[in-house]
């Protein structure tokens, strides 16, 4: 009993630190923190088709640790996040890295990591 009500208790901190007013379902999260991260040698882009084909900023590692984070809210349903890279710097071509199908809403933090580090030999892991 417990255990469970300062389980509770850290629930509620934390809603009230994320400046939430009523508190949400135990069973769905409302927002979750997505985190890209990539050490790759070309600059990629995460792609949300399900949210109007919503994209982050261009990432550019060039060979350093580089990430994208963000608070999405969630639309209750499976979508897909899309990892694009780009061969060349500065060029609008792109070619598609990965594709992940996640429900965001069952999750309080998702995290992928963009793999290689050239475009031919690449991949996302969870």
């Amino acid at each position: 009993m417990r255990r469970t009500l300062r389980h509770l208790g850290a629930v509620a901190v934390t809603t009230l630190a994320l400046g939430a007013l009523p508190a949400a379902p135990a069973a769905a999260a409302t927002q979750t923190y997505v985190n890209v991260c990539g050490a790759t040698n070309f600059a990629w882009v995460v792609k949300f088709p399900s949210r109007g084909n919503y994209e982050s900023r261009v990432i550019d590692p060039a060979g350093s640790l580089r990430c994208w984070s963000s608070w999405m809210n969630s639309i209750g349903k499976t979508e897909a996040i899309e990892i694009w890279g780009y061969p060349v710097r500065g060029n609008e071509g792109r070619i598609q890295i990965c594709s992940v199908n996640k429900n965001l809403s069952t999750v309080a933090t998702f995290s992928l990591s963009v793999r290689g580090k050239e475009l031919k030999d690449t991949g996302c892991s969870i």
